[in-house]
């Protein structure tokens, strides 16, 4: 089961915990997840290949950025091919805030199943 699958089997049957952040952690529940998942597929993506990716509406996937970004689990970049658009790249930090919360979700399923 890849990681993906996985995340929305625990969101399906509502077993994701949603605790607090810790201090200057963020909180990231599905939205960060399933985001850093598409963005760890090749390189950066325009805010509206994400959108479709992960389907999740335009504002809301502003807001999740914008959020992402002051953590440093992101960054966005102008493409130096279309002025007009900003491409969103995973950070080292979000790479490894994606890690934690599938390990976290592996530590689940092996409890549960």
């Amino acid at each position: 089961m890849d990681d993906v699958t996985l995340w929305r089997e625990f969101r399906r049957f509502r077993i994701c915990e949603h605790r607090g952040p810790r201090e200057g952690t963020p909180r990231g529940g599905k939205g960060y997840f399933l985001v850093l998942e598409c963005l760890t597929e090749g390189e950066g993506k325009t805010q509206r290949e994400i959108a479709e990716a992960v389907e999740i509406r335009a504002q809301s996937l502003s807001e999740a950025l914008t959020g992402m970004e002051e953590h440093g689990l992101i960054e966005r970049v102008p493409d130096p091919k279309d002025r007009r658009a900003v491409r969103v790249f995973i950070t080292p930090a979000g790479v490894r805030f994606r890690a934690e919360r599938v390990q976290g979700i592996r530590r689940r399923a092996e409890e549960i199943f």
